[in-house]
This record gives C-alpha cells, sequence and structure tokens, in this order.
C-alpha cells in the first residue's frame, strides 16, 4: 500500500523515471505468470498466451511492464472464484526499430457494473464500499497502470459484463534490440523434436492455445483433442494410417476422462504403447509423479509450463526409451530434473590471476551445481571465448598480461565486429538456399556455429576496489554487473541468475540448521525464493497477497461452520492448504489439509478447534515474516 501511494505520488510530481534496459519479453510474462501462480492456486487456471510470432528481445523497463501485470492480474485473482485468469501478448503494430504490443488480463470473475467503468482508472477508486470491506486494496492500482501505461506510449482500457468477467488489456511500444541479437533467442535443441508428431489432449481451450503457441516455434507437427475418447481415437487413426504421434501432451484435471485413465489406456493397447507421454497438472500433489512413472509418463509438470521447459522436456523424453520394460529405469523428467541438467549445461569462464581465489571460487561454484573453466589473465580470457561460446564470465579487474577492463574492452569490440559479419553472412546465405542439398545442409551448420559465435557473453567483474567510481567504470567498459570481494555467495548466487536469463534456474544456499528448522515448520523462504526466480522483490509482493488473502478464506469457511456445509469445509481446507504450501506455509498446510479432511470424512463436530489451530500458525507465519 506505502509503495502505491509512493509510486502515485511520484508520477503526480513528474518525477517518476522508466528505466530502459535489454529484457527478454517472453521470459518477462513467464516468469511474471509463475510468480502469480502461487496466489492463485485455488481452483484456478492461470494461463499466459504469447503469440508466437511476438519479437522477444526489447528495449524498456521489465520492472514497470510487471507492475502493471501484477496490478490486473492480482485483481483478476482476487475477484474470480472459479474458471480461469489468462495473460496474453501479441504484436499490435511492427516496423524495423519498434514494437507496439498489446497485452490483456481476462478473468471469469464478477464482471463490473457498466455504471462504475468510467470511475476505475481515477486514484483511489472501487467499484462499490462492500469490495474494499471484501477484498481490501488503496483502489491505486489501476490509475498507477494507467499513467504507466501512457509513460511506454502506450493506452488502457477493460471491458465487462457484470457476472460473466472483465478483459483488462493496455498497449506499449518497446524498441527492438539490434540486429543479431534474437540469434540468443533460438530455440534450444530445436532441431531434436522438429520432426516428432505431438497430440495436445486438454478440455480447456485456453491451455491449447498456450501449447500450440509454444509448439509453433519448434516446427513440429501438432494437432488436438479435447477430451479423452477423442484423443485415443486420432491416435488410432494416426497410427493405422502410419503417421503415428510420436508424443501425447496430456492434461490431468479432465473432466469426463482424467490424464492418467488415458495413460493406462493408452500403454495397454499394443498400437499405442510407445507413444511417449507428457503429463501436465494445474493442481501437483506429492506422489503425483511416481504414480505418473509407473502408468508409463516420461515427464510430469505443473502449470504453467514455460516455453524453455516444455523445449527441455520434450527433448529429455524424447531422448527416454520407449520400451516400457528397459533394463535401466530412467526417472521421470521434471521441473526439477530439467532445472538440474540446466545448471550442468552452464558454461563459466572465470579470468583470475591468483591461484587461492581460483581454487575458492571454482570451488563455490561447484558446490552451487556449476562447472567452470580458469584462465590466469584477459587475454587468455578473450583466446577461451573464441573456441567456446560461454554462457557467463567472471573477470577479474587486476590482472597482468591484460587486465580485466582491457579484456572486456576487446571482447565487445570482437562482438561487434561479429555483428558486421552478420550482414555478410545473410547475403551468402541467400545465395547458398539457391543451389542444392548439400549447400542447404552446409548453410544450416553454418548458420548454428554463427549464431552461437554472436550471443553476447554477460561479463561480472570481480574486485577488491570500493571506491564508488569504479563501479561504474566497470560498466564503461562494457561489463555488465559488479561484485566485490571477498564474493558473497548469495551475492554470487543472484548475480548468476539475474545474468543467465533462463538457462540455470534459481540455487539457494544451504541456510543455517537454526534458519532451516523454524522454516521448515513455520516458512520456507528459500523454497519460495526458488519458485519466484530469486526475485526477493516479488517474494514480498506475494507473502503480502497471501497474508492479506488468508483472512477472506478464514471468514469464508467460518461460515461453512456455521451454515453446517461440509462441501464449503473441505472446498476452503484444500484452498488454503494450496496456498499454503507453493509459499511455504508447512505448518499451515498441515493444519488446512486436517480441516479438508474433516469436511471429506463429516466430522464437522472438530473443525472449530482445528480453524483455531490454523488461526495459530497463521499468527505464526507474520510474526516470522516481519521478523
Amino acid at each position: 500500500m506505502i509503495n502505491q501511494i509512493l509510486d502515485f505520488s511520484k508520477i503526480e510530481a513528474g518525477k517518476l523515471d522508466l528505466e530502459i534496459l535489454d529484457f527478454d519479453l517472453r521470459t518477462t510474462l513467464e516468469d511474471t505468470t509463475d510468480a502469480l501462480a502461487i496466489t492463485a492456486n485455488k481452483g484456478l487456471e492461470l494461463a499466459c498466451v504469447i503469440d508466437h510470432d511476438l519479437p522477444a528481445l526489447v528495449r524498456g523497463d521489465p520492472g514497470r511492464l510487471r507492475q502493471i501485470l501484477v496490478n490486473l492480474s492480482g485483481n483478476a485473482i482476487k475477484f474470480t472464484k472459479q474458471g480461469e485468469v489468462v495473460i496474453r501478448a501479441g504484436m499490435q503494430e511492427e516496423d524495423n526499430t519498434h514494437v507496439t504490443v498489446r497485452f490483456s488480463v481476462s478473468d471469469t470473475g464478477i464482471g463490473i457494473p457498466p455504471d462504475r467503468m468510467n470511475v476505475l482508472f481515477k486514484a483511489f477508486s472501487q467499484v462499490n464500499a462492500s469490495t474494499t470491506r471484501k477484498y481490501g486494496g488503496t483502489g491505486l492500482g489501476l490509475a498507477i497502470s494507467k499513467q504507466l501505461a501512457g509513460m511506454m506510449g502506450g493506452q488502457i482500457g477493460v471491458e465487462s459484463k457484470e457476472g460473466k468477467g472483465t478483459t483488462f488489456w493496455f498497449t506499449a511500444v518497446f524498441e527492438k534490440q539490434l540486429e543479431g541479437r534474437e540469434a540468443e533467442c533460438v530455440v534450444p535443441g530445436k532441431i531434436d523434436i522438429e520432426d516428432k508428431h505431438i497430440l495436445i489432449v486438454d478440455d480447456n481451450a485456453t491451455d491449447r492455445q498456450v501449447l500450440r503457441e509454444q509448439l509453433k516455434l519448434c516446427g513440429c507437427a501438432f494437432d488436438e483433442a479435447s477430451n479423452g475418447s477423442e484423443a485415443l481415437d486420432k491416435l488410432r487413426r494416426a497410427a493405422s494410417a502410419g503417421n503415428p504421434f510420436h508424443i501425447a501432451i496430456v492434461d490431468m484435471q479432465m473432466s469426463e476422462m482424467d490424464g492418467e485413465t488415458l495413460g493406462h489406456k493408452i500403454k495397454e493397447d499394443p498400437d499405442l504403447k510407445s507413444t511417449i507421454l507428457i503429463m501436465l497438472t494445474s493442481i501437483g500433489q506429492r506422489g503425483d509423479a511416481k504414480r505418473a512413472k509407473e502408468i508409463g509418463f516420461a515427464a510430469y509438470l505443473t502449470k504453467p509450463v514455460k516455453r524453455s521447459q516444455l523445449y527441455e522436456c520434450l527433448r529429455a523424453a524424447v531422448g527416454l526409451p520407449t520400451d516400457v520394460a528397459a533394463k535401466v529405469p530412467r526417472p521421470i523428467v521434471t521441473k526439477h530434473t530439467i532445472s538440474e541438467d540446466r545448471k550442468h549445461k552452464v558454461r563459466i569462464l572465470l579470468a583470475e590471476d591468483n591461484i587461492v581465489n581460483q581454487k575458492v571460487a571454482l570451488a563455490l561454484l561447484k558446490k552451487l551445481g556449476y562447472h567452470a573453466d580458469a584462465v590466469a589473465n584477459g587475454k587468455e580470457a578473450v583466446n577461451a571465448l573464441e573456441m567456446i561460446p560461454y554462457d557467463l564470465v567472471f573477470m577479474d579487474v587486476q590482472m597482468p598480461v591484460m587486465d580485466g577492463l582491457e579484456a572486456t574492452r576487446e571482447i565487445r569490440k570482437r562482438e561487434e565486429e561479429l555483428k558486421a559479419e552478420s550482414l555478410k553472412f545473410k547475403a551468402e546465405s541467400s545465395k547458398l538456399k539457391a543451389k542444392d542439398a548439400a549447400s542447404s545442409d552446409k548453410l544450416s551448420a553454418l548458420s548454428f556455429q554463427h549464431s552461437a559465435r554472436l550471443k553476447r557473453v554477460p561479463i561480472i567483474a570481480m574486485t577488491a576496489h570500493a571506491m564508488a567510481g569504479h563501479r561504474q567504470e566497470c560498466i564503461d567498459a562494457g561489463m555488465d554487473e559488479y561484485v566485490s570481494k571477498p564474493v558473497n555467495p548469495e551475492e554470487l548466487i543472484e548475480v548468476i541468475e539475474k545474468q543467465i536469463s533462463g538457462s540455470a534456474e534459481p540455487v539457494n544456499p544451504a541456510a543455517t540448521i537454526e534458519t532451516q528448522s523454524l522454516e521448515e515448520d513455520v516458512f520456507d523462504r528459500s523454497a519460495l525464493l526458488e519458485r519466484v526466480g530469486g526475485d526477493k522483490d516479488l517474494l514480498n509482493e506475494i507473502i503480502a497477497m497471501f497474508i492479506e488473502d488468508i483472512p477472506v478464506q478464514l471468514e469464508e469457511l467460518k461460515q461453512g461452520i456455521r451454515e453446517n456445509d461440509a462441501a464449503v469445509i473441505r472446498g476452503q481446507g484444500h484452498k488454503i492448504k494450496g496456498a499454503s504450501a507453493t509459499v511455504g506455509a508447512e505448518a499451515m498446510r498441515q493444519a488446512a489439509y486436517e480441516i479438508e479432511l474433516a469436511g471429506t470424512h463429516g466430522k464437522l463436530d472438530s473443525v472449530s478447534g482445528l480453524v483455531a489451530n490454523l488461526e495459530q500458525e497463521f499468527e505464526r507465519l507474520k510474526e516470522v515474516v516481519n521478523g
């Protein structure tokens, strides 16, 4: 609330500036959706639909873009009890240097009365007083969002039908990043899956659209089915026609025939049993992945699924043996195994002349799950980058032969030269396309090698200098970030997470035994931090939303007790249990689970005591968060 008031005051005074940065638009949208999914874990489907032809690498203010999306999506989640909340992003206009993107957030919630539409974007305005009492809020979020959209060169608007749902939309203009930067957005491993025939099976049309847009980028053939029966029919017809589906991506929670039942039927059919099965679920529970593996699923992912996670899952699943009787048991592919695999593939170069510092840094990186190579000076670093396309460089500033600043300037100079080569390469490639197949194969190989070398490598300064101007000197040389020696492990982790966008999932340092024992019982901050990509500000926003929402859920639970309604008690227990689990509130999760069980088995006389226990755990959580 205080931050919103401060932002609004700055906007009114004309003192709020945008911070223009290079960023990945797709990654920003996916990360924001991932974080919002934690607060939406109450029976809602949360989806993010990104047009496959939307430019990913742009320049703008990702923080303020996320602020608008969180404002609009937070409202949608707050006012929608069931159904779905969908974030969409598509291209409205495009020229050689800029793109105008249209964003929208749609829900199936309570809607807005026509006579209140004209006050929505005014400061301190809400639909009505009862809305404020029930849901809380300042009435500033939409006013701030309108001003921010205007600062981004766009507009904002709303469409709504009372009782049916609402769509808030806004536009924003972004500058495209320089020619050649798109090479960094090449789909990883595209060659592994582009010839695969994939069937999407989901009874939710929005979720099918999300997968369609993601699969369009990888060049594979795909079809879709809206239920299990239709899926079996399409699988059998394709097999009979000699063009079988290689992969079926199956939703777990389908009404007519759930994903587990469909998986059993596919694996029991001699003509279909070689189909690679991937399970997607909105509500992941402990034991689900193990059960899916026993059925024959090769992968198990919880929604929302990022584009990079889907691609890496497909690649990993394709690499597993399809023979059910394979002698060597293979682990099922999950978001965790994908994360671990990503870390192992990240290539880090350490430029440090002090052998002790080298050993300490290499040991720390190894402990965090990363592999790094070390060189002793800047010249060796420049040469190493000519041979290997590293994902990240840690560069000491003071080194013999060539120091870190000079080495960085040389690396950036060579990257600019490669950009010039890129234009020449494109001209040559158009000639090769007109020749025979051998020339076409040569073009593909050259294109892959060129894209790998063209990537701008993030360079992190490592220095013991404490002078204020030294950081700017490093940035001016072309470095991307600055860490002080001795290196703090947490700071190192944050830098790696920030710079390797999407290449490595967050890793958290080992907490002390005392902290672990407390947070494991009340609030596992590190687990939540991992879920939100290491973004501490976003973590705080989510916890604040959770703490604001629980009293509303408790009141609905108490109303169910007053009305002796077992279904409401069970449902509210389930909602609070799911939300508590995703934010890492284990004690609250357990207390809510007991309430859910009491509602399920009709033991309503015990619920009041269980609710008192839940409220006590909620107070403990707030003490830990505020402490």
